[in-house]
């Protein structure tokens, strides 16, 4: 899973990416190993949801760093949303860096920036 800042983590007392990465592999005769993630946040970084979209991108670089077990690993991240993709990008980078190889990715929802400030999902209302 794309990891969750710790804040939110304590916050919500569950990670949104490891629980839908948890029941994917269920769905698929895996087992989910916690503590086994090949990619962790190393420094935090502000909430994604306050921010823009330029600001997005700048705010999570740096904050990821991968295992060295990733090497030549065949990875799919997993997240519980995706609005700009800077958490996705982020984590693939510190992934590729290690020598991973990135199949693609799995996300719940996406939600769309419209307008300054004012969040919209494809198939909600206003947020």
């Amino acid at each position: 899973p794309v990891p969750s800042r710790l804040s939110s983590i304590q916050q919500r007392g569950f990670s949104p990416g490891a629980e839908i990465a948890k029941n994917l592999l269920a769905r698929l005769d895996h087992t989910y190993r916690p503590g086994s993630h090949l990619v962790w946040r190393f420094r935090e970084s502000a909430d994604q949801a306050a921010l823009g979209q330029s600001e997005r991108k700048e705010n999570l670089v740096g904050t990821m760093k991968a295992s060295r077990q990733a090497a030549n690993a065949n990875v799919v991240l997993v997240d519980d949303i995706v609005t700009t993709g800077s958490s996705l990008f982020e984590t693939a980078r510190a992934l590729e860096a290690e020598g991973a190889n990135i199949l693609g990715f799995v996300t719940f929802s996406e939600t769309i920036l419209r307008n300054i400030g004012k969040t919209h999902t494809k198939d909600s209302k206003k947020v």
